[in-house]
């Protein structure tokens, strides 16, 4: 049940209007009918990883109780190590365990011990990777006394599967959605309208911008011994803004469903690619989850190694983007993608210090053009960076990089239909102005009452429909469904 298909469109319009049929004082039931289109939803796809997805969101609730009833700090601690074990394990069992099969066996063949190995038969539930680091995280913050775990059973197994985003995020915080679902909502018509309005916006970034670009660049990334440097810089590019547009889209579906509802889901996205730094991109691209490994794990190690004052801070970056790759995907090519953003951050703090002449920021031509260099730099090196992220495997990563270096330029690639071609610069260009606009607060990033005026909000709703209908396509899934 893809969220933008018919099965999802009846699903959710039915949950809808049944789910505001309840009176504001029967928020308790509005929860048990929340359950139980949860894991409609998710069953929908295999009812096998409906009990997964039960077994350890209910293993979470009742261990955080004990972790709160116990006044003994060492059975705190066992029960944390407990919980922790079975979710990363559960975690580690479905996605990694045959990559680690096969590295270790390509390791031993490498000094001299050829062995024969096989792979399991593993499918990787879905949602996995996101729904255990929500778990995890509530977990740590009742083991840290940030919140009080809650007695509700239903409370937590509506915060715990919620279906907007169980599949892909955003990750969302004890102290942000299981708060709103203890308490009661009222029919709002502004924040229905909003949600929906955000809805139409992600369906527009995901159908027409990121599945146009999408037959290009998987013909760039599948054979990329056949093109030039010139092409596979701009199929790159072309993959970023396709990842962006394809997850920043389906977060917005997630995050306007939600808002349908009567909740406020973190923001995933924020005009990443306006970034002028690697700390700033972080911050602006994936927030929900950079927020989640910064907070739980960052902050914990880079305090555990303060004595060393920089060098702690690049180890902890290190370990923190080495996790990232390996949560987006079990390969060596995610886990180098995650090296490459950590040593840009790296490089950026232990160059941290360093001053513009002051003469020079006096003039605001130089100071934009300052920041359009900025931005222009971070975007390249998040675009080389993606090459790993795309690629098959690492001699195609490597590849790549090879020829991008050594002749950057040359004839560009179109494909068969120089229209489909033309058709996906267009988009990108527009996108880039209509981010321009959100980026100087012209309009919101869901073109919001409070933002733009009626006579240019609905012919934008109008156009974004009618764009939606003679050129959006529709792709099988996600990109982030495979994490």
């Amino acid at each position: 049940m893809l969220f933008f298909s018919f099965d999802f469109a009846v699903f959710f319009l039915t949950v809808f209007f049944i789910y505001w049929l309840f009176p504001k004082k029967y928020f308790y039931q509005q929860n048990i009918f929340i359950v139980v289109a949860n894991y409609f939803f998710y069953c929908w796809w295999d009812w096998q990883f409906g009990i997964l997805l039960l077994f350890l969101t209910s293993l979470t609730f009742f261990v955080s109780i004990e972790i709160s009833k116990t006044e003994n700090e060492r059975q705190k601690r066992l029960w944390l190590i407990l919980v922790g074990s079975l979710l990363i394990g559960a975690l580690c069992y479905f996605k990694y365990l045959n990559f680690f099969i096969s590295s270790f066996t390509e390791l031993v063949t490498i000094f001299g011990f050829p062995i024969n190995s096989a792979t399991l038969k593993i499918i990787l539930p879905l949602g996995i990777s996101f729904y255990t680091f929500q778990c995890f995280g509530y977990v740590l913050d009742v083991y840290w006394e940030k919140v009080e775990p809650t007695k509700d059973v239903v409370q937590f197994l509506a915060f715990s599967s919620f279906f907007p985003l169980i599949l892909s995020g955003p990750v969302e915080r004890s102290t942000n959605l299981l708060l709103q679902i203890g308490k009661s909502r009222h029919l709002d018509y502004d924040r229905i309208a909003a949600g929906a309005q955000l809805i139409l916006w992600g369906l527009f970034k995901k159908v027409v911008i990121a599945d146009n670009l999408n037959w290009y660049v998987n013909i760039i990334f599948k054979s990329p011994s056949e093109f030039d440097g010139s092409t596979l810089l701009l199929g790159s590019a072309f993959f970023m803004i396709q990842l962006y547009c394809d997850f920043s889209g389906y977060s917005d579906v997630a995050i306007g469903s939600a808002n349908c509802l009567g909740f406020d889901l973190i923001k995933n996205f924020n005009l990443p690619f306006f970034s002028k730094s690697f700390s700033d991109f972080w911050r602006r691209w994936h927030i929900s989850l950079t927020s989640w490994l910064f907070e739980y794990l960052y902050n914990p190690l880079s305090f555990s190694l303060r004595q060393f004052k920089k060098i702690g801070i690049v180890i902890s970056l290190y370990v923190i983007f080495f996790i990232s790759g390996l949560w987006h995907g079990a390969n060596w090519t995610f886990i180098f993608w995650g090296v490459a953003h950590g040593t840009l951050l790296s490089l950026e703090v232990l160059m941290k210090g360093q001053t513009r002449p002051a003469a020079l920021m006096r003039f605001k031509l130089v100071e934009l053009f300052i920041a359009f260099i900025k931005m222009l730099g971070v975007f390249l090196c998040v675009v080389l960076a993606a090459i790993f992220f795309k690629s098959n495997s690492m001699q195609d990563a490597l590849l790549i990089f090879s020829k991008i270096l050594a002749c950057p330029y040359g004839n560009i690639y179109i494909g068969s239909s120089s229209f489909s071609f033309f058709i996906n610069v267009f988009l990108v260009i527009l996108l880039f102005f209509i981010q321009l606009f959100q980026y100087h607060g012209i309009f919101s990033l869901n073109f919001s009452v409070s933002k733009v005026p009626v006579y240019m909000r609905w012919p934008g709703y109008v156009f974004l429909i009618i764009v939606i209908l003679m050129i959006g396509r529709t792709s099988n899934e996600f990109i982030y469904f495979q994490f």
